[in-house]
């Protein structure tokens, strides 16, 4: 009789253990991953930010124009006779990055001169649409959304995701090599 209801008793252990699908509450609805409406997630998250990217030049009074992908700038030495950087050359420049509200990234974000490759990943997208507006000798000011800065994955410890990026670039020299 023990044997039987130890029996039963596991019995009714394995029945209960058994895996089953996760239910759902009734009050929610599962999640669609679809790629449509990740894409529409994805939109408007980046409407939220360049809203607000766009509350703080209004507060700030900036005077930036803006490019039709989002990056707001404003040259400010100008040399229109200085030769241009194309997609996949070599150029030289000088920039600092910080969070485009003032927060301040690691001091290697600072004063920072490279050789990089346009269009390469050298440096994040906004950064090499930046140098391919700019002249040779000429230095601008840029506030970069995050996606086409570091988006959702940041900078390691410097750069929170999904943080926009004001950066300051000026672009040395086009043309020269990688070593």
């Amino acid at each position: 009789m023990i044997k039987k209801i130890v029996f039963f008793i596991l019995a009714c252990l394995c029945v209960a253990c058994a895996e089953k699908p996760a239910q759902v509450p009734m009050n929610k609805k599962p999640v669609d991953y679809t790629e449509a409406n990740i894409m529409e997630a994805n939109r408007g998250l980046v409407d939220i930010e360049n809203e607000y990217i766009r509350q703080y030049v209004d507060s700030m009074k900036l005077d930036l124009d803006t490019t039709n992908i989002g990056i707001r700038y404003k040259i400010l030495a100008s040399n229109p006779s200085g030769a241009k950087a194309k997609n996949q050359q070599g150029v030289k420049i000088t920039y600092s990055l910080r969070a485009f509200d003032a927060a301040e990234f690691c001091s290697n974000y600072t004063d920072r001169t490279e050789i990089v490759t346009i269009g390469t990943g050298d440096i994040p997208r906004g950064m090499d649409e930046a140098v391919l507006m700019l002249h040779q000798g000429e230095t601008g000011e840029f506030i970069i959304p995050s996606y086409l800065a570091y988006g959702i994955v940041g900078k390691g410890q410097c750069i929170a995701s999904r943080t926009p990026i004001y950066c300051r670039i000026t672009l040395m020299v086009v043309d020269i090599q990688k070593k």
